[in-house]
């Protein structure tokens, strides 16, 4: 029988920013996995990142989930990763972030090695994230900002863009 997994297995963590006037957060700043905290470094450090918060922007999505169970639409709260305002050039960008791991970024796949119930845990994820990005999506293009996701395959390219 599989272990189950548990927090103490993720990195973790309160991040204390070296530019705390370029950060939005007044409480403490949570990062729920390494790569996240990879995240937060680049933008506290990068010159040309004006403003970032994490968790800050909540954005209301239909669950897709729930809305099946129910029959009626049933809605619930995504907390985006992060906000970040980019000085680009002479131009100034805002950006909604989601941070995954890149095997989280595009539908599950079976290779047949998976339990039943691997699989459709995946997949009920899956369908919860499409439903949470399309709500960024839409969000962005009113606020007139650029929705991302980033992983450990793009990180280090994020501010380049």
């Amino acid at each position: 029988m599989a272990k189950k997994r548990t927090y103490r297995e993720f990195k973790q963590g309160i991040y204390k920013p070296q530019n705390p006037i370029k950060c939005l957060n007044k409480d403490n700043i949570v990062y729920r996995s390494g790569l996240e905290r990879k995240l937060m470094l680049v933008l506290d450090k990068n010159p040309n990142v004006v403003q970032w918060s994490s968790e800050k922007v909540i954005i209301p999505y239909k669950h897709p989930v729930k809305s099946a169970q129910s029959g009626t639409p049933q809605y619930a709260r995504y907390f985006v990763d992060f906000y970040m305002k980019l000085k680009v050039g002479e131009v100034v960008k805002e950006y909604l972030v989601e941070v995954k791991p890149e095997r989280q970024c595009s539908a599950p796949t079976n290779h047949g090695n998976k339990k039943r119930t691997t699989l459709l845990y995946e997949n009920l994820q899956w369908a919860i994230n499409q439903a949470k990005w399309e709500a960024a999506e839409a969000y962005c293009k009113k606020k007139n900002y650029k929705f991302l996701i980033i992983n450990e395959k793009n990180i280090d390219n994020i501010l380049s863009s």
